[in-house]
């Protein structure tokens, strides 16, 4: 039977959650900052992380080193505020740290094979736009045993936009009325979505500030507390 719906979904604090390891890494973060006598900054310091981070992030991508070496420019940074010599074994630590996030075994939200099987039995067609590194991101889809529920996965590096018209091209069959994206992000889950005339449903999750952002067609996202809610309007 040919599908004439699709729902396609980010992976990262969407089905899969990411976002509390990058919380342990900040208080580590910020402990370690703390020790090294900045404790006059401790207000800010992970605000200075994050732009740090998403500079990177901007020219580089999602790859999995960006964290740790957003921590080292930051450290740098108030070395050189405070006229300070820095340490190379310090910023050795600091990219261990920022590497530990993907040491931990991922975790699903909860129903998120219920909410696929679901989709699947009523006619929808499953794929992932995901960003970061494909090795990474592989690795979490399979050890959560996602791995064959999705009609094809797209790893982007920044803009998920390109990814999502290509599958609604993939699919000329497929009414837009009945493609939606889910997602935790409003920039890069929400806005290319409803670009580009398909369905944005967005699952609330704690997120960067960098990834909030108001564009024409907004208030047409709907916007849910869970994922399993999807089961009451798809």
């Amino acid at each position: 039977m040919q599908q004439k719906k699709a729902v396609i979904f980010d992976l990262d604090d969407c089905l899969i959650m990411t976002v509390h390891w990058y919380w342990a890494g900040w208080q580590m973060f910020r402990d370690v900052m703390i020790k090294l006598g900045f404790e006059k900054y401790e207000e800010e310091l992970i605000d200075k992380l994050n732009e740090f981070d998403a500079a990177g992030v901007k020219l580089h991508g999602f790859k999995k080193e960006r964290f740790g070496q957003a921590m080292v420019e930051t450290y740098e940074y108030y070395c050189q505020l405070e006229s300070i010599e820095q340490d190379s074994d310090i910023r050795d630590g600091l990219l261990d740290i920022g590497m530990s996030v993907y040491k931990h075994k991922p975790i699903l939200y909860p129903q998120v094979k219920e909410v696929l099987a679901y989709l699947e039995g009523n006619g929808y067609a499953l794929y992932c736009v995901t960003k970061g590194d494909e090795d990474v991101q592989l690795e979490k889809i399979h050890n959560c045993g996602l791995t064959g529920w999705f009609k094809d996965i797209h790893f982007v590096p920044l803009d998920k936009k390109q990814a999502i018209e290509t599958i609604i091209n993939a699919n000329p069959d497929i009414s837009k009325s009945d493609i939606h994206f889910v997602g935790n992000s409003m920039k890069d889950d929400m806005r290319p979505a409803i670009e580009l005339g398909i369905n944005g449903i967005l699952i609330y999750e704690y997120t960067w500030h960098f990834d909030e952002a108001e564009f024409e067609g907004m208030e047409n996202v709907k916007k849910l507390d869970n994922l399993a809610e999807i089961m009451n309007i798809l």
